[in-house]
């Protein structure tokens, strides 16, 4: 796989003070009021989780904490690459997800690295590889210690506050139903194979958010290559083409601004 530096242009930076500005009449109306469990916790929706701020003082941190074969992180990555390329310089590779998942072969962005030019710090965390049958620290995986190994690695490589929100609000917090009725995490709400799921956090001056799981369906851009969607960010018609991922590229472009 290619690595690609990919630095902010001229066309790009108008494109998201539109996105910006149309987006905060979004973040009012939803209020990202501090979640309460009355609200519900589930998948696909951004919860303010703390009004602690865990970055350094003048910092807005965002961590992608995901499994390289994942087709929500693959779906993930490219509104986050959006968002974050006029903070910084994203380092990525392209490529598909787990072609043994369902949905399959979903196209994506692998980060391995973030060179910012602004007070956004971004960092990538990867638990399992491309077959979530091994950690990315290469410890095999199986249903009877899947979640633990995968908070495993988040605890050996993130700060202690991403440990413990992951463990708080992906492990323990109920968030969806199985089969049989009964209410679990997001990380055991897959039956086969439990999980760590996809989560993204966000932390700054003005407290934590949080979202995890499924944003949109990956099987939305299962027909289209990496190549094609970079082209589609690159040439300005990724609004058109790609709207889901437009969309959540301005939500977490909100939720950063909201933070910070």
């Amino acid at each position: 796989m290619r690595n690609h530096k990919v630095g902010p242009s001229a066309r790009i930076k108008t494109y998201y003070v539109v996105v910006l500005a149309l987006l905060v009449i979004a973040i009012a109306v939803a209020g990202y009021e501090l979640y309460t469990r009355s609200q519900g916790f589930a998948a696909g929706t951004f919860y303010k989780v703390s009004t602690q701020d865990y970055a350094a003082p003048g910092q807005t941190d965002v961590y992608l904490v995901s499994w390289i074969g994942c087709p929500n992180g693959a779906v993930y990555s490219w509104s986050l690459y959006q968002a974050l390329q006029h903070y910084g310089v994203l380092n990525y590779s392209m490529q598909y997800s787990n072609p043994n998942d369902a949905p399959k072969s979903i196209p994506g962005l692998i980060f391995n690295g973030f060179a910012p030019n602004s007070t956004v710090k971004f960092q990538e965390l990867y638990m399992y590889n491309e077959y979530l049958n091994e950690t990315t620290t290469g410890k095999l995986v199986n249903a009877s210690n899947s979640v633990g190994l995968g908070l495993g690695v988040v605890q050996s490589e993130a700060p202690s506050w991403v440990y413990n929100l992951v463990n708080k609000w992906i492990v323990a917090e109920p968030a969806t139903k199985l089969s049989n009725g009964t209410m679990v995490s997001l990380s055991y709400g897959d039956e086969t194979l439990p999980h760590v799921v996809t989560t993204l956090i966000v932390s700054g001056s003005r407290g934590t958010w949080l979202v995890a799981g499924a944003i949109y369906p990956p099987s939305d851009i299962a027909a289209l290559t990496p190549g094609k969607i970079m082209g589609y960010v690159q040439n300005g018609t990724i609004q058109q083409q790609v709207p889901e991922a437009y969309d959540w590229a301005g939500t977490f472009a909100s939720v950063i601004a909201s933070a910070s």
